[in-house]
């Protein structure tokens, strides 16, 4: 796992987590990461769409991308 962590920390940058759960199985989050805490291999992401915090292990983390900030101008 060689993700820019501090980076997106640093710019608020909005991503797409995948998450996998055992029995909740595969959902997508959008939202940005919050904290990482390595040595206990979690991280706190902050659910935009929902507005909640989601408190995950590293392991549980499928993918994560930030989104694309592309701006049309007509």
């Amino acid at each position: 796992m060689n993700w820019p962590f501090s980076a997106w920390i640093e710019n608020q940058q909005l991503l797409c987590v995948t998450i996998v759960q055992r029995k909740k199985g595969r959902r997508t989050v959008f939202g940005r990461l919050l904290q990482v805490d390595t040595q206990q291999r979690r991280v706190l992401v902050y659910d935009d769409d929902q507005k909640c915090l989601h408190h995950l292990q590293f392991n549980e983390i499928d993918d994560i991308q930030p989104m694309a900030e592309t701006i049309h101008s007509p």
